[in-house]
C-alpha cells in the first residue's frame, strides 16, 4: 500500500506581529516614541511660524487659525515653539540614554576584566557618586557654556557611575565562573541563573523605593504656607507681571513695575519700615492707578495655583484632591 504524505503548511507569523501582541504597552510607547521622532523632525514644515520671533503686539493671545496653541508673554508662537522644543527634548533623552548607556557598559566590562583597571576605574565612579547628581549635574554646566551638548554631558556623567556598578556586578561573578563552565549543572549554573534577573530587578527595585518614598512622604502645610508668606509676597511677581499685561500695559512697562517693587520689598524685608509687595504695588501711581486693587489680589492668590488639583487627582489616582486647608 502506497504512503500517502500529507504535507500541513502552517501559516507563518511575522516576528513583529508577535511581538506586538505580546507586548502591547512596549509596542504603544515605541509607536508615540516614533511620532514625536517625526514631529521633531518635521518640525521646520508643520510649523506655522519663526519659534524665535517675538511679536509685542500679538502676546498672550488664546488659541486660533493663525496661533494654534496662542502666543506666550513675547508673542511667539506656542505651537510652533512646542514643535522645536520637541527636537531639544529628544536629544537630551536620547543622547543621555545612549551615552550613559554605552560609557557604563565600557568601563563596567573594563573593570570586570582587569583589575588594575577596576581599582583606578572604581575609585572614580565611587567619587561620582559621593556626590548628589543635582549637584553634580549644576556645577558641571556651571563650568561650561549653556549649550545642549553641555546639558547632554552634564546630565550623562552622574547616570554613567551607576550603569558601571551594574555591569561590573554582572561581569565579575559570570568571569570567575569560568573555571567551571567545564561541569555544567544546577550547582554551577547558579551564578548565570541569578544574573539574569538580578540585572533586570533594578527598574523594580527603584520603582519600589520611589513609591515608599511617596507613601511615607511628610508634609507640612502650614510651614510651606509661612516660608511663602516670609518673602513678603515677591513669590507671585511674575503672576502680577502677567495681570499687568492683560490689563493693557505693554509688557516692558509691567516688567519694570515688578521688578521696581520687587526690590523695594525684598531691600527692607524684615525691617520696621518695609511693606509686603501687594502694599509697594498699591502704594505705586503707575499700578494703582491703572490696575484695580482686585486684579493684584486675584494674581497674588495662592489658590490659583490649586485650581487644577481635583482634576489631575482624578486623572492620576481616580479620586479628588485633598480638600483646601487639609494636611
Amino acid at each position: 500500500m502506497a504512503a500517502v504524505e500529507l504535507a500541513v503548511k502552517l501559516p507563518r507569523r511575522h516576528w513583529l506581529a508577535d511581538a506586538v501582541r505580546r507586548h502591547p504597552t512596549v509596542a504603544a510607547g515605541l509607536l508615540i516614541l516614533l511620532a514625536m521622532g517625526a514631529v521633531a523632525g518635521l518640525a521646520p514644515w508643520l510649523g506655522t511660524s519663526d519659534p524665535l520671533t517675538v511679536s509685542p503686539i500679538r502676546r498672550l493671545r488664546f488659541p486660533a487659525a493663525a496661533y494654534w496653541f496662542g502666543t506666550d508673554a513675547y508673542g511667539r508662537d506656542v505651537y510652533s515653539r512646542t514643535l522645536y522644543g520637541a527636537r531639544v527634548s529628544l536629544q537630551v533623552g536620547l543622547g543621555v540614554a545612549v551615552l550613559s548607556t554605552a560609557l557604563g557598559l565600557a568601563i563596567g566590562l573594563v573593570t570586570g576584566f582587569s583589575r588594575l583597571a577596576d581599582g583606578v576605574l572604581m575609585r572614580v565612579m565611587d567619587g561620582l557618586m559621593a556626590v548628589p547628581p543635582v549637584l553634580l549635574a549644576i556645577a558641571l554646566m556651571a563650568l561650561t557654556r549653556g549649550s545642549v551638548q553641555n546639558v547632554i554631558i552634564a546630565i550623562t556623567i552622574p547616570n554613567v557611575p551607576q550603569v558601571a556598578r551594574l555591569v561590573r556586578g554582572a561581569v565579575v561573578p559570570a568571569l570567575e565562573n569560568v573555571a567551571l563552565w567545564h561541569e555544567r549543572d544546577i550547582s554551577h549554573s547558579a551564578v548565570e541563573r541569578v544574573i539574569a534577573p538580578d540585572t533586570t530587578i533594578a527598574l523594580d527595585f527603584a520603582l519600589a523605593r520611589l513609591a515608599g518614598l511617596i507613601e511615607r512622604l511628610v508634609v507640612y502645610p502650614d510651614r510651606m504656607r509661612a516660608n511663602l508668606e516670609s518673602l513678603g509676597g515677591v513669590v507671585h511677581s511674575g503672576e502680577v507681571l502677567l495681570a499687568l499685561t492683560r490689563a493693557g500695559l505693554a509688557r516692558e512697562e509691567a516688567y519694570r513695575i515688578v521688578q521696581r517693587n520687587a526690590m523695594v520689598t525684598w531691600d527692607k524685608l524684615g525691617t520696621p519700615e518695609g511693606r509686603d509687595f501687594r502694599a509697594n504695588l498699591l502704594a505705586d501711581p503707575e499700578a494703582a492707578g491703572r490696575v484695580p486693587a482686585a486684579v493684584i489680589d486675584a494674581a497674588m492668590d495662592p489658590g490659583m495655583h490649586l485650581k487644577e488639583l481635583d482634576a489631575i487627582f482624578l486623572r492620576v489616582f481616580g479620586e479628588p484632591g485633598p480638600a483646601p486647608g487639609a494636611s
